[in-house]
């Protein structure tokens, strides 16, 4: 990979840690996922900084995919829509547990217990 390449990957694995970064720090983003996706970008940005791995990563690609540099891009926009539906899954995850908390702190004023509600 040409230092042009290797630059571009670098970029855009920085772009995509720092919104990994700021959706958790927003509390938009559970610390597992963000955990898994920069492990994912770190070995990225390894594959793609290792000339012995980028070799090797690119003969097996080529094997497979004719048009590599169509299959990266493709990836890198599959791995962008990934993210956001990790942030929306951790968002709605945050919904449930407050709708469960609500639901319990109301069953609890009105003297019921969670075993006497029934569906």
């Amino acid at each position: 990979m040409t230092g042009q390449g290797i630059l571009l990957v670098f970029l855009g694995a920085v772009a995509m840690a720092s919104l990994v970064f700021h959706q958790l720090l927003r509390h938009r983003l559970y610390v597992g996922y963000a955990v898994g996706w920069l492990i994912v970008i770190f070995g990225v940005l390894c594959v793609a900084a290792i000339p012995p791995l980028t070799r090797l990563a690119s003969r097996v690609a080529e094997a497979f995919f004719p048009s590599f540099s169509l299959i990266v891009i493709s990836l890198g926009f599959v791995a962008l829509v990934l993210i956001y539906f990790s942030i929306q899954l951790s968002i709605l995850s945050e919904r449930v547990a407050r709708i469960a908390q609500s639901l319990a702190i109301s069953n609890l004023e009105n003297g019921r217990s969670a075993m006497d509600v029934k569906d």
